[in-house]
């Protein structure tokens, strides 16, 4: 998965410029970031994990559409039913991906709670179908999904993650999070207008680094929190394996060099290496958590660019963006 177009509004009012700020949990076994939030009336809390490789909010478990079709597997409830009456919605249709999978849902439009803070009317999808491999349902244990949905139609949104800790901010950035505590710290870079929201946001790397020497490699990628490590094609694994022997590494993105944490070093073989072959080729790179997980990560699609800065939380060990 990639970064989707995030032109969906997250709540259907008029903007403000109050920050909606998710204080996430981290769940080691399944890998996962999650927040819990209330769904419907009367509300019920699933605890959602995040994706910052979708726009979409979905869910399932009790709010199945079953029986209107196979998603759910064998689970009878569905959530139009008596006691989620206020829930509307007229059966329209999106499609987005699970496991690899195309999972076709419909758009329905309720109340939800998230930090104590009512939402009403917000649109969230409810899946219907998977198609591709009959033998394929979402397990009870998946609750959904949060994506990137902008909130109060502010298109702006913060990242921060790591393994003890986790925050997303909808509606702007979270200056706690970014070094020095200063937002001029943040380096953007133009992203293309998508005007489709199943197409990818693809960042370029104009130069790699190994202990501070280009290897002139460049490529473009795309953001996975799906995966746990950075995903190169075979060619340019092979040269920077190499040629590392186990020094830092270096990504030239927007004109700055973003070293990876001495605790990232590179290993001198691919089951040690947080850096792996795999991808297709150099316009099919995959950055996963070793990556999004060692800077602050800003979407801001109202402006149409992308923003990276060091973290203020992270002891990077070298020499940080220069």
């Amino acid at each position: 998965m990639a970064i989707n177009d995030i032109g969906q509004n997250w709540k259907r009012d008029t903007p403000i410029n109050t920050l909606l700020k998710l204080n996430l949990t981290y769940d080691r076994s399944l890998k996962q970031w999650s927040f819990p939030i209330l769904f419907g009336t009367p509300s019920q809390t699933l605890n959602l994990p995040i994706d910052i490789a979708s726009n979409l909010i979905w869910v399932v478990s009790q709010f199945c559409m079953s029986p209107y079709g196979n998603a759910c597997d064998y689970r009878t409830t569905n959530f139009f039913n008596s006691s989620l009456s206020n829930c509307t919605g007229n059966y329209t249709t999106f499609k987005t991906k699970y496991n690899d999978i195309e999972l076709t849902g419909v758009w329905v439009n309720d109340i939800i709670m998230i930090n104590n803070q009512p939402f009403e009317r917000i649109s969230f999808g409810l899946p219907m179908n998977i198609k591709g491999n009959d033998n394929i349902t979402i397990p009870d244990i998946i609750a959904g999904q949060i994506g990137l949905a902008p909130y109060q139609n502010n298109q702006i949104v913060g990242i921060a993650l790591s393994t003890n800790l986790g925050s997303i901010t909808f509606g702007g950035i979270d200056l706690e999070y970014i070094k020095g505590h200063n937002e001029s710290n943040i380096v953007y870079q133009p992203l293309p207008h998508l005007t489709d929201s199943n197409n990818q946001f693809m960042i370029n790397v104009t130069n790699i680094y190994i202990n501070n020497k280009p290897i002139n490699i460049s490529g473009i990628f795309r953001f996975d929190n799906e995966i746990q490590n950075i995903k190169l094609d075979n060619n340019s694994i092979n040269i920077i394996a190499n040629q590392s022997k186990g020094g830092n590494i270096s990504f030239e993105i927007a004109n700055t060099k973003w070293i990876l944490p001495k605790m990232l070093l590179i290993g001198r073989n691919g089951t040690e290496s947080i850096i792996t072959g795999g991808a297709e080729d150099i316009d099919s790179w995959i950055f996963g958590n070793a990556f999004i997980q060692s800077f602050y990560i800003v979407l801001d699609q109202s402006k149409s660019q992308f923003g990276i800065a060091n973290r203020s939380d992270i002891d990077y060990g070298f020499e940080s963006a220069s």
